[in-house]
């Protein structure tokens, strides 16, 4: 069976909010023209992209729903921080429990220490808070961030907000 586009899955996706959002559009065909047009085409390519094409990459995974992809987004995660907010969103965008799962160990493990690095949890939290689906799972740790006095008031609010 042949592997479905990014634009094939993302006009798919889009069907039921309206007409597909332009600017993803343009991300999804600047992508083709580097000849990564897949998630198997992203992934032979992976390493050998512009860090530039990485971001944009990770930015349309997430709004192609495509369960696959989330391996690669936590590597780009762990080993790319400039690329975490952009993983952040995809893993939120993509959910499932391995997702939640992966978003959950970094919340926890930076909940535990005597002073989280905000780098790694601020990006893990908003992918946590934005998995609606798993967020009643995630009640104790959204109850301790609102509880840590050294977190952003942003991250406080918004944990107390979606509890």
């Amino acid at each position: 069976m042949k592997e479905r586009t990014f634009e094939e899955q993302y006009r798919k996706w889009s069907v039921g909010v309206g007409s597909p959002y332009a600017p993803r559009l343009r991300q999804i065909r600047s992508l083709a023209r580097r000849g990564v047009r897949t998630l198997d085409d992203l992934k032979r390519q992976w390493s050998s992209l512009h860090p530039r094409t990485r971001r944009m990459a990770i930015d349309v995974v997430g709004f192609t729903r495509d369960r696959r992809a989330i391996p690669l987004v936590m590597r780009a995660f762990e080993e790319q921080p400039n690329l975490r907010g952009e993983a952040s969103n995809a893993l939120c965008f993509l959910g499932g429990k391995r997702a939640y799962r992966f978003a959950r160990a970094h919340v926890e493990r930076e909940l535990a220490a005597p002073s989280p690095d905000l780098d790694v949890f601020e990006p893990a939290f908003w992918a946590l808070a934005g998995m609606s689906d798993e967020r009643p799972q995630a009640h104790d740790l959204l109850l301790a961030a609102y509880r840590r006095r050294d977190l952003p008031p942003m991250i406080r609010a918004q944990a107390i907000e979606i509890l």
